[in-house]
């Protein structure tokens, strides 16, 4: 089974329609037993994501919430049935019983993908990426400053993982300078000028947790 993710486009807004909640089916939440570090499950049974923080240290006491997207047989519509809720264990561990099909009630459905979304001590709300880790951390604020003196055409920031999530809060038309803030991840920053009747792009690569706080010049 493929891992379900949302991908996030540079400088733009989180998107996805709202859906609506249908008959649950889902088995109450197996309790653990488990003593080895959390390895992440994807069956037709079985959800497990592992809650890590930026050093990729298991996270105890973490809030995940798992959801699956379902496609009705009614229908043909697409619904979004929440699995439950979970705190991580020592080894950053949680887990949910799931079920891939739903027929109680007259309402048959399958299962099209699953989520979870973790969230620890006040950070930002994170989602599983496609390996089923969550990674947890801060969002920093920072500033990338275009130092180049001739014309400017547009900046890229993007992120190696498209669950990596980035903010960005403003821009200084006049000072070419923009703000941004950044969670757990890898992203990039490409900033294309014009020189000599062609475009030169300057790149920029970095991990959210060494991002400098004076700021990048590019």
């Amino acid at each position: 089974m493929r891992w379900a993710f949302v991908a996030v486009l540079a400088f733009g807004c989180d998107q996805g329609a709202p859906a609506a909640n249908v008959p649950s089916t889902v088995p109450a939440i197996v309790p653990e037993t488990q003593d080895e570090p959390c390895t992440p499950l994807s069956d037709d049974r079985t959800y497990t994501v592992c809650v890590i923080d930026e050093a990729g240290n298991p996270v105890r006491g973490a809030t995940v919430t798992a959801t699956q997207q379902m496609r009705s047989l009614n229908d043909d519509r697409v619904y979004e049935n929440t699995v439950g809720q979970r705190v991580t264990d020592s080894h950053g561990r949680a887990q949910f019983s799931v079920r891939t099909t739903s027929g109680d009630h007259g309402w048959s459905a399958y299962e099209i993908g699953r989520t979870a979304v973790g969230q620890f001590a006040g950070w930002p709300r994170e989602t599983a990426n496609e390996s089923g880790f969550i990674v947890v951390g801060p969002l920093r604020s920072f500033q990338v400053r275009r130092t180049f003196k001739g014309c400017h055409r547009s900046a890229w920031i993007s992120a190696v993982d498209p669950q990596a999530r980035m903010v960005l809060t403003s821009f200084d038309r006049v000072r070419a300078t923009y703000s941004v803030s950044v969670g757990p991840g890898t992203f990039t920053i490409d900033i294309v000028n014009c020189a000599q009747d062609r475009d030169a792009i300057t790149r920029y690569a970095f991990v959210g947790k060494d991002v400098p706080s004076t700021g990048i010049d590019l």
